[in-house]
């Protein structure tokens, strides 16, 4: 076919530039970004060096310097980044706070002169801003300290050197800090490496649902395996916290349709309001079927067409919206539909909800009057926050929280629906004083609880799957107050639970801006009562066209009929869409064994990397590939073995079966596979060891090469 064979190429370089390769590959190849000359290990020194810096642009360019070395000497120092930057933020929590006091000071001092001391006015306005200069610095310094948490989190799942892999998924393993952990977790889920599963499905068994629940949510960003959609399918029927559940709906909802359907439908069965109407959403977009959470019109569907979904025949209706019954929701808050089992609404109480106000809300209008409250903002906001709760269902949980200068709930944790709790809550709303300032910040930690603190993890268990927060005003206190640093931190403070976060500003004053941001990242709604108009319309969660999987079945024809096809680009096509696949069926490698013979490289490329990652079961295609005689077989897996180790370590125990069973066939292509793997095979030395004494000659040759290589990497 005229194809060059990697293989031989690798076999003509000189003995030099293999040992370079090597060192290389120890350090994470970061000699070669950090230019001729520097070694790695004195480039890590610089950059550790440059995180001390009290320069926001040097802290941040030493963390992406070192994100670009993809190597197992940054991972520490991010992490070290990361930890100062946390520690840097308590720190100079109470610089701020003395920072922020002098502001205020001088901002009213210069108020009440201008109003009676004229004369003095120029003398007070350089206090205020010198004032308002130091303040700001301050914000900046917290601002930079974010950011450097922000980076070094995204940078650890761009990672993908081995060694550097290794670190980040020990993390995952062991880390201690929650926020540290989370960023792990969340590397790893990005780097996809599907080595690194059995430490994913070490943590869902983790006592802290935190943990439990981003490690669901890494799985899902891996192709479905089975011991993957068998680890969520479980979590998503019987773990006892909600977000753990749903984020092992989300990640069953990537399977194949057949193995994913049922358990969503079971799902259904099993939660209750906002959660149940989430994985109704799911089903939607897989399926073009909704019943708005309705159990057993689900089962009834299922039942009925059950067997077209698993069969691989079932074609979703043109119009979802014409299938299934549509119920109201339970309650509402200012318009916004709630359906949730476990509420939080989080009310502003600044001085401007004082405000005269005009609403057309009757519901809402009538629970004003009867209680006798003034026709304000904070009024409207008391009456529509105590007909939410009166329209909630019994059994359901709830909570209120309000804020101005500072935060207060009306429980330490959700309180169950009843008449008793319900009239405690209106008393509680009515009973509290209205402070000067709008500490959004304040409002937004207490609202999520600070899950990094300590007793973040109990807190975490008490986490309400709907948020309400409202405002008329701007930040005008907190030490984060611009949107996009409140919206990161929101992320962050939601990104293992992800809790829907509705918005409602009040006035014209409300930052909208915040307000869209924090309801559109988390699919909510943003309702803008000034406009009278809901402005973000809230958005169920789905499955994205791209990251559907069919049925296991028709993933395998659609590989046949495209490896089938003329054009090379078809036939890569067909690889790509069976990469979410290559444990499932059987059938599905020997296709992958006969494309290895493919005329085009990057079809046989793309071939062999499935059949390297098709776990046991792909053992023996993997052996007929190597020992086939062929040169575009055998040393295209050769290449994947050695370029996805990780992805391969599943191979490893069954090819040292292999060597140490006197009947088995395929020892010398076993022990080539096993070399190929190179330190990831270190489990099969044992099996080498007795190989490499054989008497037939090229097995025992094999199998000392395969040791050699082994024991130099």
């Amino acid at each position: 076919m005229g194809r060059n064979v990697p293989g031989e190429r690798r076999r003509r370089f000189p003995a030099s530039i293999l040992v370079l390769s090597m060192v290389l590959a120890v350090v994470g190849h970061g000699a070669a970004l950090a230019g001729y000359g520097e070694s790695p290990v004195k480039r890590v020194s610089a950059l550790r060096a440059q995180l001390r810096s009290r320069s926001q642009e040097e802290r941040r360019a030493a963390v992406a310097g070192l994100v670009a070395l993809d190597s197992a000497l940054s991972v520490a120092p991010l992490e070290d980044a990361v930890r100062q930057s946390i520690s840097g933020l308590d720190k100079e929590a109470k610089p701020y706070d003395v920072l922020d006091g002098e502001f205020l000071d001088a901002f009213f001092e210069y108020e009440d002169v201008q109003k009676y001391y004229p004369s003095l006015v120029a003398d007070y306005r350089t206090k205020f801003l010198e004032a308002g200069r130091r303040l700001e610095a301050k914000v900046a310094e917290l601002r930079g300290m974010l950011d450097v948490i922000l980076d070094a989190g995204t940078g650890l799942g761009s990672f993908r050197n081995p060694a550097a892999v290794d670190r980040v998924a020990a993390g995952a393993r062991n880390e201690r800090h929650p926020l540290i952990r989370q960023m792990y977790l969340e590397g790893l889920g990005a780097i996809g490496d599907p080595g690194r599963v059995p430490v994913l499905l070490e943590v869902l068994g983790n006592f802290d649902s935190r943990v439990r629940a981003l490690g669901a949510r890494a799985l899902g960003r891996y192709p479905p395996r089975p011991e993957i959609l068998e680890a969520l399918a479980t979590a998503a029927a019987t773990d006892k916290s909600w977000a753990v559940r749903w984020a092992a709906c989300e990640g069953v909802a990537r399977g194949p349709l057949d193995r994913a359907v049922p358990v969503l439908v079971e799902a259904v069965a099993r939660e209750e309001g906002e959660v149940a109407l989430r994985v109704d959403s799911l089903l939607r977009s897989l399926v073009g079927v909704t019943f708005e959470g309705n159990a057993k019109a689900w089962a009834g569907w299922w039942e009925e067409r059950g067997r077209e979904v698993t069969g691989g025949t079932w074609v979703p209706p043109e119009d979802p919206r014409r299938t299934g019954t549509v119920k109201e929701t339970a309650t509402s808050f200012f318009r916004i539909p709630v359906e949730s089992r476990n509420l939080l609404l989080v009310l502003d109480y600044s001085s401007s909800m004082e405000e005269e106000m005009v609403l057309a809300d009757s519901r809402a209008d009538a629970v004003r009057r009867e209680l006798d409250l003034p026709e304000t903002r904070l009024g409207f906001a008391r009456a529509e926050a105590i007909h939410a709760i009166r329209g909630l269902p019994d059994g359901a949980r709830f909570n209120v929280l309000i804020y101005h200068d500072k935060a207060s709930r009306f429980a330490d944790r959700a309180q169950v629906v009843s008449s008793a709790s319900r009239r405690r809550a209106e008393k509680w709303l009515l009973a509290q004083k209205t402070g000067y300032l709008t500490n959004i910040w304040g409002g937004l930690l207490s609202a999520f609880g600070d899950p990094f603190g300590p007793g973040g993890n109990s807190r975490f268990d008490d986490l309400p799957d709907t948020l309400v927060f409202l405002t008329d005003g701007e930040p005008t206190n907190g030490r984060f107050r611009d949107a996009p640093s409140l919206g990161n931190l929101v992320g962050l403070w939601n990104s293992a639970g992800r809790a829907t976060l509705h918005t409602v500003g009040l006035g014209e004053g409300h930052d909208a801006e915040l307000l869209a941001l924090l309801a559109r990242s988390t699919g909510g709604f943003y309702v803008d009562m000034q406009k009278g108009n809901m402005v973000i319309p809230g958005t169920r969660p789905s499955v994205p066209p791209e990251e559907r999987t069919p049925t296991a079945s028709g993933i395998v024809e659609r590989l046949r009929t495209g490896l089938a096809a003329e054009s090379p680009a078809v036939r890569m096509e067909a690889l790509a869409r069976a990469h979410r696949l290559p444990q499932w069926e059987p059938a599905l490698l020997p296709l992958l064994l006969g494309a290895l013979e493919d005329e085009d490289d990057t079809v046989v490329t793309e071939a062999a990397n499935l059949l390297v990652g098709g776990g046991p079961g792909a053992v023996p295609f993997i052996l007929e590939a190597v020992d086939s005689g062929l040169d575009s077989p055998t040393y295209a897996v050769l290449d994947a073995l050695e370029a996805r180790p990780t992805a391969a370590m599943g191979l490893v125990p069954p090819l040292a079966t292999i060597l140490l069973d006197p009947g088995a066939g395929g020892k010398v292509a076993a022990a080539r596979a096993l070399g190929a793997l190179g330190p990831v095979a270190a489990g099969a030395v044992e099996a080498l060891e007795s190989a490499a004494t054989a008497a037939e000659a090229p097995l025992a040759e094999a199998a000392k090469e395969a040791l050699g290589r082994i024991r130099r990497e």
